[in-house]
């Protein structure tokens, strides 16, 4: 049930697995002001308890705002037991209204399908992609380095430093099958990757 409800309302989710930083969470804040249409037809998804399922992101833009209301669309109990009703039809396993609350919010954060890149790249403005969050090649006359050689001040770095890398997404799959062959998690592969580095 689509309706505008007050932020104060609607619960974070603690375990939203995305989150949107720095400069993308500028473009999100910025698209949100200038077509606030789009928030109706894409509202934030909630449970029964007003905790966020799909939209914590938009959320916490709505909020940067202070924004007082925000589009939301209530995934019900009822809702869970008509997809059971179908599940059992179709002879399938039901799911309690939690685990769909929970396949609801990877679902909703996961990217499905593929990006066209030669369309973009030819039918596309990249200024315009860049600034609607779209990862893609841009002009280097496009680019803004203002901020990119600033100096580093050592004595204030941490002894974990992240690395952050950017490339096209045929290339993240192919690191991300290649890391799971050496360890569980990515973030495992890597320090086996660097331990093996520093014993030559």
């Amino acid at each position: 049930m689509k309706s505008e409800i007050k932020i104060y309302k609607i619960k974070s989710n603690p375990k939203n697995p995305r989150v949107i930083k720095n400069e993308r969470f500028k473009k999100l804040v910025d698209s949100i002001e200038t077509i606030p249409a789009f928030m109706e037809l894409r509202p934030v998804i909630i449970d029964e308890d007003f905790m966020v399922l799909g939209g914590n992101m938009r959320l916490k833009a709505h909020q940067f705002l202070n924004r007082k209301e925000i589009w939301t669309d209530m995934f019900t109990k009822e809702m869970s037991d008509k997809m059971n009703m179908k599940a059992i039809e179709e002879d399938r396993e039901p799911k309690t209204y939690l685990e769909y609350c929970e396949e609801i919010i990877i679902k909703d954060n996961a990217t499905a399908g593929e990006w066209e890149y030669d369309m973009l790249a030819n039918e596309w403005d990249s200024v315009l992609l860049d600034k609607w969050l779209v990862p893609v090649w841009q002009n280097p006359d496009d680019l803004d380095y203002a901020n990119k050689n600033k100096e580093i001040d050592i004595d204030d770095l941490e002894n974990t430093m992240k690395l952050s890398l950017e490339y096209i997404e045929d290339d993240f799959h192919f690191v991300k099958n290649k890391l799971s062959q050496i360890a569980a998690t990515p973030g495992e592969a890597v320090k086996i990757l660097i331990s093996n580095i520093r014993k030559v």
